[in-house]
């Protein structure tokens, strides 16, 4: 029984590091967790930017600011002036958010935050229409929403 048993262990083992080398999302081994999101981020050719980055450009207006979570959390709160383009959705949303995009004007992408990869999607697929400007806001909602309540007294 108890060889058994380690067979299959052994077993699950090897099938589950084979596919993680095989995927194309594999998880990091050896990787600092906390900086996964920036570097993939910088492997796609996005742009990574601040909390104070990001407060500058709601301020200014100089990027157009797009939203790749859901519609449901859009709703219960989102970065100022950000459009939905929600990553679930995006057949049907994103070519109406990409029409209103300037091509000159940079494109600030986030999602819920630095587990989350939807702004890393919606970044891809920004670069790959020609947007040259796509900017990512790895900590995301998260961070925005968290910094907005410490700032409050």
């Amino acid at each position: 029984m108890l060889k058994h048993i380690c067979i299959i262990l052994v077993t699950a083992i090897c099938a589950g590091t084979a596919a993680n080398l095989l995927s194309p999302n594999r998880l990091a081994w050896s990787q600092d967790w906390s900086t996964r999101m920036e570097t993939l981020a910088t492997k796609a050719g996005l742009n990574v930017v601040s909390l104070e980055q990001v407060r500058m450009h709601v301020d200014t207006g100089s990027a157009m600011i797009l939203d790749a979570r859901s519609l449901d959390l859009y709703g219960q709160g989102h970065i100022p002036g950000a459009f939905s383009c929600p990553t679930d959705d995006m057949d049907h949303t994103y070519p109406d958010v990409a029409s209103m995009l300037i091509p000159d004007l940079p494109v600030l992408v986030y999602c819920a935050g630095k587990e989350c990869e939807d702004s890393m999607t919606l970044g891809k697929r920004l670069l790959q229409d020609g947007f040259t400007n796509v900017l990512i806001f790895v900590g995301g909602y998260a961070e925005w929403s968290g910094a907005a309540s410490e700032d409050t007294p």
